[in-house]
């Protein structure tokens, strides 16, 4: 079976859930944003509750979640960012 490679970058809220600041994930090949945030949740289950408002980053630009990942993408988490 084909898998892909993709480094996920966590920041603000999501980064003080996991506890890091990136990580390297291997996925089915044609595994989609979508796909990938699933096998987050499921090692990371408290990004559950901030899911639905996580901005996405594929290749610094902003995606949906059936854009489709390569092999070396970059994908970075992005909760909202709120302060005054």
């Amino acid at each position: 079976m084909l898998s892909v490679q993709v480094q996920v970058l966590f920041f603000a809220h999501a980064r003080d859930i996991t506890g890091i600041g990136s990580l390297e994930v291997e996925l089915k090949d044609r595994a989609t944003i979508c796909d990938l945030k699933n096998v987050l949740i499921r090692t990371y289950p408290d990004l559950g509750s901030i899911e639905s408002k996580l901005a996405v980053a594929l290749n610094e630009e902003y995606v949906v979640g059936e854009a489709t990942l390569k092999n070396g993408d970059e994908v970075a988490l992005i909760p909202p960012v709120s302060g005054g």
